[in-house]
């Protein structure tokens, strides 16, 4: 039976979505006012020369069959320096929901370790861009996408991943992940993400709403049940994601970054995240029905079970995954590290690069002893 988006909760989404509107709009000029006069105030050095560029070691793009029949893309690179393949460690990029494959996100990350002894892998999700779609719906859960991961490492010949780093969606996997196989993973790097349930928080920065969780499930519900109305959705979104990424990227992006990558780098970033949802009605289909997967999913009730070592970051402003269920996984996972961003949103380590760094070297230098194929103890 379809589900039904009555009048009611209509104008509660309406009015809540209303006011966190202004609530956002306000702080962000603040934000941008007060990192204006900071800048001009203490006049601060830039901390590059401006002609270095940062450039993304171009990755081998490769096909797998997963165990339902499922053609999977994903992408590997290979190590710069003179260390052989079995001799480098490797990190797995699992992508936020929309992100194409790319290491893009992840940029300070691959600049700050390298490329001589590392190795980099990271995949698109079952049911986006080159990988297939399922022929069952049940088949997108996050445990599917974990159990791809797996599939994937298995084949590249990796018995342990290093650093397994989620970011958004991928947080949730990566999670499923350590849970399903604590084997094969050494360390965890969880940015801008949840335990599971993500409409019990999402769009509610400050605090979780009463009921606003059942009228997002509902209105989600209304629109995969009428096609009209996503068609109705593309068309808007077609016409207002463009000017909205861009006063995004003028408020949220990095001076260190755009003398790195590019003064545009975080409107490519948001165009790989967000456009595609847009570019089609099927495609904006299955991003809702993974989002229903998102918020069907929950590790909650076994964070304390997850003991390896993990750096959990988080933005103050971010209304997707508000950091309050950061401070949630953190506060049940026995060996973690937070690191809150007062002046970052969704995308912390490309808005303030230089506080997530500098918390990743602090969480790096910490020494764990892996006692079993579960626990860790810090020395």
């Amino acid at each position: 039976m379809a589900a039904v988006f009555s009048p009611v909760s209509m104008v509660v989404t309406g009015a809540w979505y209303y006011l966190l509107s202004v609530f956002a709009t306000a702080y962000v000029v603040i934000l941008k006012t007060v990192r204006s006069l900071t800048r001009k105030i203490t006049n601060k050095k830039k901390v590059v020369q401006k002609d270095t560029k940062w450039s993304l070691p171009r990755p081998t793009a490769k096909t797998l069959t997963a165990r339902d029949g499922v053609s999977l893309k994903y992408f590997i690179t290979a190590p710069t320096g003179k260390k052989t393949r079995e001799e480098c460690k490797v990190m797995v990029f699992s992508n936020g929901l929309g992100v194409n494959g790319e290491m893009v996100a992840f940029a300070p990350l691959v600049h700050h370790f390298g490329t001589d002894e590392w190795i980099y892998i990271t995949w698109n999700y079952r049911g986006l861009f080159h990988s297939e779609q399922p022929k069952r719906t049940r088949r997108l859960a996050i445990v599917e996408h974990a159990e791809d991961l797996r599939e994937i490492i298995t084949k590249e010949g990796v018995t342990t991943i290093d650093i397994l780093c989620g970011h958004s969606m991928g947080v949730q996997v990566s999670l499923e992940m350590a849970a399903l196989y604590p084997e094969r993973v050494e360390r965890l790097i969880l940015l801008n993400g949840t335990y599971g349930q993500v409409f019990h928080a999402a769009f509610q920065p400050l605090f979780r709403v009463p009921g606003l969780h059942n009228a997002i499930n509902r209105m989600v519900q209304f629109l995969m049940d009428h096609p009209w109305a996503i068609n109705g959705l593309v068309k808007y979104l077609q016409i207002t994601t463009p000017p909205s990424i861009k006063l995004y990227s003028f408020f949220f992006r990095s001076d260190l970054l755009d003398q790195l990558l590019g003064e545009n780098y975080l409107i490519k970033f948001l165009n790989n995240y967000f456009l595609d949802i847009c570019s089609s009605p099927q495609h904006c289909r299955n991003y809702l029905r993974l989002f229903q997967e998102l918020d069907a999913h929950s590790l909650f009730h076994l964070l304390h079970t997850i003991q390896h070592p993990a750096l959990v970051v988080s933005g103050l402003l971010d209304i997707f995954t508000p950091a309050y269920g950061s401070f949630d996984i953190a506060a049940r996972m026995p060996n973690s590290m937070h690191c809150v961003c007062p002046l970052a949103s969704h995308a912390s380590l490309l808005e303030t690069p230089e506080r997530v760094i500098q918390a990743l070297e602090v969480f790096m230098n910490r020494r764990y002893q892996r006692a079993n194929s579960i626990n860790f103890h810090y020395d």
